[in-house]
């Protein structure tokens, strides 16, 4: 027997999951759309490029072709040696020396003198010890001071004790002012020291 309300209600219900689908295939493609994009690459403003994996680079360094490494600490490219400090140990077991920074290279930018490197010899009586040798530099108007431990070698002929100083430091100094070494010993029979800086001149960085 035909029943028209039924049949109706079936013909509705098909129309509208019709439209549904179409409606939701309409969405799925309109969300595809793909526009070009151009990519500058300049020195000034260069394109970062990512590997995908792990790239190893082999450097060929010889005599005719130097391979040139920088450090990231920025290290001085032109060491400039301090004079020699020498002084004598008193009486009292005490020395006390100065080393003049000169200017930097004319017409460069504000810069400092950083030291790098600190060697010595403490030609001491049999005996005595090192009780402290101690430099002092003048940054910013202000002093920075800096111990250095030091090694007993061994003794010489002459029966001296040869106390040696050799560090790698970062010390700063400003142009025009003293660096000043001071060796205190645990004995008054006296003594020699022996001492070179060497570094160079760096900018000086202001932070905005």
């Amino acid at each position: 027997m035909f029943h028209p309300k039924k049949y109706a209600t079936v013909v509705v219900i098909s129309v509208c999951a019709i439209a549904v689908i179409a409606l939701t295939g309409r969405s799925a493609s309109g969300g595809s759309s793909q526009y070009p994009v151009v990519v500058t690459n300049t020195s000034d403003q260069p394109v970062p490029i990512y590997a995908p994996k792990q790239i190893l680079v082999t450097l060929d360094n010889n005599s005719s072709e130097p391979g040139i490494v920088d450090s990231v600490n920025n290290p001085v490219n032109d060491p400039v040696p301090l004079p020699e400090m020498g002084p004598a140990i008193g009486s009292g077991g005490f020395a006390l020396a100065s080393s003049h920074v000169g200017d930097p290279p004319p017409n460069a930018p504000a810069e400092r003198y950083v030291i790098e490197q600190a060697s010595g010899d403490l030609k001491l009586s049999q005996g005595s010890k090192p009780l402290f040798i101690e430099l002092t530099t003048s940054v910013a108007g202000g002093q920075s001071k800096l111990f250095l431990p030091a090694t007993l070698m061994g003794t010489d002929p002459s029966g001296f004790d040869h106390y040696v100083v050799s560090q790698h430091i970062h010390l700063y100094a400003d142009p025009n002012t003293d660096v000043t070494l001071e060796v205190s010993t645990s004995s008054q029979s006296g003594g020699q020291v022996t001492f070179e800086l060497s570094g160079g001149f760096v900018p000086v960085v202001s932070i905005q």
